[in-house]
């Protein structure tokens, strides 16, 4: 038997009248040597283009797949967070207050607000655990239509804050941190540890946020010029910033209460500014006037509108055109106090609450204001809560 290597086999196997490699390139290089001049320079150029394009768009812009981390670093320039593209505009801001209720639909003390400007979306607390799931949530899943929250921002550790982040146990039952086929970006945070049972849960799940991908900062972290991966000021467009405010207690060892670790940012769209600062109290109140913030269009009363918050001296600066006060009717602190509304009154007739009028929207377009609700949008100091007499809480 005579064994024929393979390439005897594909010369015997070759179609009648075929012809060898070499005479097949000699006749290529004798096709192009035909081609005009002109041809073969934009063929050139063309290849030269597409080179350089693929370098610069997929090989060097392309984030590691194997560590998303290295999407989120790549985020960060010259201590600025970018959570939408550079160039990025949307006709308006969108901050929802969020008028609270548990598994009983009954209203809750406590905060929630949500942020929207184009597609990127931000969470500021969740209220109690019951409110987290039976009011954030279905929220959440019904206003992250890309299903892509850029940023969930923790104030400090009381529940009426924290809680709704982990929300209530049982069969559908979610937290702001679990929202069904929700992606989380970033998680900031109070940074401090507490001992109550809903932080330890918080934290966990927070942790299991991480693994997926989320990135973490402390209010701590975020203040520290040495962590390049970290910054205080957060693009959202051309024209939207959002900036946590450098309040000092965060640091502070002998601060008794937590209410004065509270998270503070500032939103800024075009020429307006909105306030929110969780339930910062006299002392944090003292440092944010030495931040010189100068006057904002909506402020957030602080505290659901305490008499240990919303200190002169900080009104005396921000000189509000517009305040929101999150809280319930009826509450175990019966806040807000009538003390407190008869001084916001001295800064604007534009004061409302969540438990008079419902969610209540603030929007910034074009430079201006507006403020819709779900109830009727009734002024604080006009309603039948404000001037019904209660010797618990009086008007002065």
């Amino acid at each position: 038997l005579v064994r024929l290597r393979i390439w005897d086999c594909a010369f015997l196997w070759r179609p009648k009248g075929s012809k060898n490699k070499k005479t097949i390139q000699k006749e290529r290089v004798k096709t192009i040597k035909k081609l005009p001049t002109w041809l073969i320079i934009i063929l050139v150029i063309a290849i030269i283009a597409f080179g350089v394009w693929y370098y610069f768009n997929v090989y060097v812009d392309k984030p590691n797949i194997d560590n998303p981390q290295d999407e989120i670093k790549n985020n960060v320039k010259d201590g600025t967070i970018y959570l939408g593209k550079e160039g990025t505009t949307s006709p308006e801001l969108k901050v929802t207050f969020l008028d609270l209720y548990g598994n009983s639909n009954n209203q809750q003390i406590g905060d929630s607000i949500f942020i929207e400007y184009g597609d990127i979306d931000i969470l500021i607390d969740a209220g109690e655990k019951a409110s987290g799931s039976c009011t954030v949530v279905p929220f959440l899943l019904e206003h992250v239509e890309d299903k892509k929250l850029e940023m969930i921002i923790t104030t400090h550790a009381d529940s009426d804050h924290l809680g709704g982040m982990v929300g209530l146990s049982g069969k559908d039952m979610y937290g702001a941190l679990e929202a069904p086929g929700i992606e989380y970006q970033y998680i900031v945070d109070f940074g401090y540890e507490a001992d109550s049972k809903v932080y330890k849960d918080y934290v966990e799940l927070r942790n299991e946020r991480v693994q997926e991908g989320a990135t973490y900062l402390s209010i701590k972290e975020i203040f520290n010029e040495e962590n390049l991966e970290a910054a205080a000021h957060f693009y959202l467009g051309e024209d939207m910033f959002l900036d946590f405010l450098d309040y000092k207690t965060y640091g502070m060892a002998d601060i008794d209460d937590d209410n004065d670790r509270s998270v503070s940012c500032l939103l800024t769209h075009g020429e307006k500014k909105i306030l929110l600062c969780g339930d910062s109290e006299k002392k944090e109140e003292s440092y944010l006037t030495k931040l010189n913030i100068g006057k904002v269009d909506v402020f957030k009363a602080n505290h659901h509108g305490s008499p240990t918050s919303n200190t002169k001296n900080l009104l005396d600066q921000i000189r509000p055109e517009y305040v929101v006060i999150c809280s319930s009717e009826e509450n175990k602190y019966n806040l807000p106090k009538k003390t407190i509304i008869s001084r916001l009154i001295e800064y604007t007739q534009n004061v409302y609450a969540t438990f008079i009028s419902g969610n209540i929207e603030v929007i910034s377009k074009n430079n201006n204001i507006t403020i819709t609700s779900v109830k009727a949008l009734i002024p604080v100091q006009n309603s039948t809560w404000y001037l019904t007499d209660d010797p618990n809480n009086p008007i002065k």
